[in-house]
């Protein structure tokens, strides 16, 4: 007679026979939220990886069955989230709700967000970017300098100019022309200076936001009294 010995499987010490289901819905913690004048970025993190959708409205009461709420679905599984609101209100306030849904399809909501989009007034201050000076003018005659220059944005004028290189800015030797206006294209004339002399200048901009840039320092020699007005260039003003 022949007798058969059942094997099970092994099953490591402290674990279970039987794969329980996961019923925990996900958290979201750690919300955060930039607010721009048109748009804002809200980020958050999940402690388990899950797909999201984040609805808002500028109604307090965010309404996530309505075909008229906006939304954004992120269907990549994650744990870091971050989500860009575009084409907002400026000085309005927004509502958002997050929704996660884990792998195993548990459903969480996270509480009402809210946040306010900047004033226009305000919003020029979170702009951390200097304007960038493109390529400098140069014209000369026996007395006179005339520079001009480009911005990407509109930006605010300024020369130092010196027959010292390099030029000290803020030096009692150091001298300046100075346009308040915002503009994308500048020009400044400098009068008053000695025929067949070089001098070294240095361009400024400053933008709305208070951001500077300034060019590196340019050369330029005056003509001698009986030349007329000569034509030059300088590249790129941050080269």
């Amino acid at each position: 007679m022949a007798f058969f010995i059942p094997v099970l499987a092994a099953i490591p010490l402290g674990a279970s026979a039987l794969t329980e289901p996961d019923l925990i819905p996900p958290i979201a913690t750690g919300v955060s939220v930039t607010p721009y004048e048109n748009k804002a970025i809200i980020r958050w993190h999940t402690d388990e990886k899950v797909r999201s959708v984040l609805f808002y409205s500028a109604s307090s009461d965010v309404d996530i069955r309505s075909p008229g709420t906006k939304s954004l679905n992120f269907t990549r599984r994650s744990k870091g989230h971050k989500a860009v609101l575009k084409n907002l209100i400026a000085d309005t306030t927004y509502y958002a709700v997050i929704r996660s849904t884990d792998k195993a399809g548990n459903v969480s909501l996270s509480d009402t967000i809210s946040f306010a989009t900047l004033p226009r007034e305000k919003a020029a201050s979170h702009d951390s970017k200097a304007p960038k000076i493109g390529r400098i003018m140069r014209a000369a005659d026996a007395s006179t300098i005339r520079l001009g220059w480009t911005t990407d944005e509109k930006a605010t004028a300024r020369v130092f100019y010196s027959t010292q290189n390099p030029v000290a800015l803020g030096e009692t030797g150091t001298r300046g022309f100075a346009d308040t206006k915002l503009d994308t294209k500048h020009v400044l004339t400098i009068p008053g200076l000695v025929p067949n002399t070089t001098y070294y200048f240095i361009v400024e901009s400053k933008d709305a936001a208070g951001n500077v840039e300034r060019s590196k320092e340019i050369a330029q020699t005056t003509s001698p009294q009986s030349e007329n007005m000569a034509l030059s260039y300088y590249g790129n003003g941050q080269e």
